[in-house]
């Protein structure tokens, strides 16, 4: 089941399954159905998202099941440990399970199928650089000041 709702950096699409979340990810507009009905369980999961971009809430209290292979789940596994307001580096993630390949790593994030819960707008380029985020750098950035700053997300501003 899918339900839509729309956040001061986007849309937003949750899938539900019957143990919980399947995803959460941005999408255009044209792409929400807007006569999706929302669960009692989406509602709850869009609470969450709404606290959490409004500086009121770190982290989300939500039943998930991840599908991915061992290494999307081992990379997702790392970008959860990092702190909300601090942020790590593909590089660093690569070297913390045993990688070659930042660009693997660099992968399996844009595959993260659960933004927010896996908080995949913390990791950055080695160089400091922002770089693709699922919502686009401009909603990375505004992610990354608000954990800094606990400053609310505008619509408006954003």
């Amino acid at each position: 089941m899918k339900g839509y709702f729309k956040t001061p950096i986007g849309w937003l699409e949750i899938n539900e399954e019957a143990y919980g979340i399947k995803g959460l990810k941005f999408v255009y507009d044209y792409q929400v159905d807007e006569d999706a009905s929302m669960s009692p369980y989406m509602e709850k999961v869009k609470k969450q998202v709404i606290e959490f971009l409004s500086g009121d809430r770190e982290k989300f209290e939500l039943e998930y099941k991840l599908e991915g292979s061992d290494f999307e789940k081992a990379v997702w596994a790392e970008i959860k440990k990092v702190p909300y307001g601090s942020t790590t580096t593909y590089r660093k993630i690569a070297e913390t399970i045993g990688s070659k390949s930042v660009s693997k790593v660099v992968q399996a994030t844009k595959d993260n199928p659960l933004a927010f819960i896996i908080p995949c707008h913390r990791v950055i380029n080695v160089n400091g650089n922002l770089t693709s985020y699922c919502g686009g750098v401009k909603a990375k950035r505004a992610l990354l000041t608000l954990e800094r700053t606990r400053t609310p997300i505008i619509e408006e501003e954003y």
